[in-house]
Parts: structure tokens; sequence; C-alpha cells
């Protein structure tokens, strides 16, 4: 009977060890790439950056000859949500208004003013977290939230929902869209609109084109195919420069739009992101479109 040689055995041995280093290393590659992978995830870059609340203790007083009342209502997980409604005698039109991902209600005092002039009613609220809000914010809060505010309408304001312009800003404009998509409304104003979330997120960064929708926040917001489904009197506002929110998803939103419908495209320094809203007469104007039926209008400022 032969007997291996040491050589044999040493030879078997460094193969065993370098087949279990080789099996060690693949795995540890694995759990580095899965790893990098969801860490890199858009739900969890979402998670950090989505949102920036302002918190707030107390507000100044609102400027004289403005009808503006604080107002409290309960989203529907509990947490008790802060408000200004403005009333406006003789207004015929009510705007909900949406803000977007930063501060709070006091940052958007100007263009609730500015609906004011223009003739409507407004109810300009806080999300989860944000301002003398309670909560935390999140996509499916602040959905719920948007909500509890167009129920406040209806039930203390007693307002008419056809009666209703849904308003966003920014990130807000995909709430506007949301709620003339479950809801009837007489219109809606959008200041810095988006296709959606992972589209904007897609823009900005290619590589999460990797990744599938469900790995992003849900519920996705942003315009949709909202105007090409639905036939809803749009006015529309966004830099032609933005570099947040690309201007070509903007185009999008409008080319699927069908009549009546504004879009003014602005030019800001620096490629700045708008938003808010100042133009009064424009806005105006297209209140008294929802009556009048008035052609549509496109051109860059």
């Amino acid at each position: 009977m032969l007997e291996a040689s040491p050589a044999c055995h040493l030879a078997e041995s460094s193969t065993k060890k370098n087949g279990a280093w080789l099996k060690r290393s693949c795995k540890l590659m694995a759990f580095f790439v899965v790893t990098l992978y969801l860490g890199c995830s858009p739900i969890f870059l979402y998670s950090a950056f989505e949102f920036s609340p302002w918190k707030a203790v107390k507000y100044e007083p609102e400027m004289p000859g403005i009808n503006r009342e604080d107002v409290f209502f309960v989203s529907k997980n509990g947490s008790r949500l802060h408000g200004w409604y403005f009333k406006k005698a003789d207004a015929t039109k009510t705007a909900l208004l949406h803000h977007g991902n930063g501060g709070n209600v006091e940052n958007c005092l100007k263009s609730a003013h500015a609906l004011v002039t223009a003739g409507a009613n407004v109810l300009l609220y806080d999300y989860e977290g944000f301002g003398l809000s309670e909560g935390r914010p999140s996509n499916s809060n602040i959905c719920n939230d948007a909500e509890a505010a167009y129920q406040f309408l209806l039930e203390r304001k007693q307002t008419n929902p056809h009666q209703i312009v849904e308003v966003g800003f920014s990130m807000g404009t995909g709430l506007a869209c949301r709620m003339a998509d479950k809801h009837p409304c007489a219109g809606v104003i959008l200041i810095s609109p988006y296709k959606s979330l992972e589209a904007v997120a897609q823009h900005h960064l290619p590589f999460l084109k990797l990744y599938p929708s469900l790995l992003y926040p849900q519920p996705d917001l942003g315009a949709g195919n909202l105007f090409r489904d639905k036939r809803i009197p749009l006015l529309m506002v966004h830099s032609a420069n933005d570099r947040l929110l690309p201007v070509a998803q903007a185009d999008e939103i409008y080319s699927q739009a069908r009549e009546p419908k504004t879009y003014i495209r602005v030019q800001i320094a620096g490629g700045g992101h708008l938003g808010g809203l100042c133009d009064v007469p424009v806005v105006t104007t297209f209140l008294n479109q929802f009556t009048s039926g008035a052609a549509h209008k496109n051109h860059d400022r």
C-alpha cells in the first residue's frame, strides 16, 4: 500500500485553505455589495434628506388688515396639526396651500397674502413635525395631513369642494396633484412641480435607476399623469434654470394638460429654485378663468 508523500498532504491542505479563503472572500464581497446597494437605496437617502422641518413656539402677529385665524385639526394618526385660515370677504374660491419640504407656514406668508389679495380664502397648514404641528413627517403622514386639511375646509368652514383650488409649492405640488386626483376641485396652481420623486432622484443620481420603484418612499408624490387623465384648470410657474427640480419635467406636465392652462417660466439668477407665489395679477386672472373659460397662455419671463 502506497502512502502519500508529505508534499502531497501539503498541497492538498493548501488547496483546501485556498478554497475556504475564496469562499469567505466571496461571501464577504457579496455582503459588502448588498450592504452598499441597500445603504444607497432611495428609501434610505430620502429618509435622511427629504424633509427639513422648522419647529416653532409661537408666531408674530399678522399684518394689519389681514384676517388670519389660528386653526387646529387632527390627522389620521391622531397628530394635532396647526394652520392659518385667511378669510377674504366675498371670496368665491378657497385655496388649500401645501408648502414645500422645508421651513413652516411662516415662510409662505407672502404667498398666502398674494392669494388673499387675488380674491381667495386660504388655508395654509403645516405637515406633521413642522411649525406647531405634532408628529413626524413621512410620505404617508403628509398625505394624511393633506386629507385632514381638506376635511377641515369641508366640515368646519363649510367649503364647497368644487370651489377649492389646490395650491402646491415644490414638494407640495405632489400633494396638490394627489388631492386633485382624489377629490373635486376648481383648479390647481403648481409652483415648481415635478413628475415624481423617483424621477427627480434619478435625474440627480443616475445610478438610482438600478433600483425598483418599491425601494423609493411610498406613496410617491408628483404630478404623475394627473393632467393627462383629467381635465383640470392649471396654472403652473417654474424656473427655467431650476437646478433642484428640472424644468423638463414641468414642460412634460404642461404638455399633458388640457385647457384651460397657463404656464409661466421665470428666470432666477444662479439657477434658483422657485418656492413661492407673489404675482397677484396672474393669480387673479387665473381664478377668474375658472368661470370665464379663457384660453390658455404659455409665455416666458
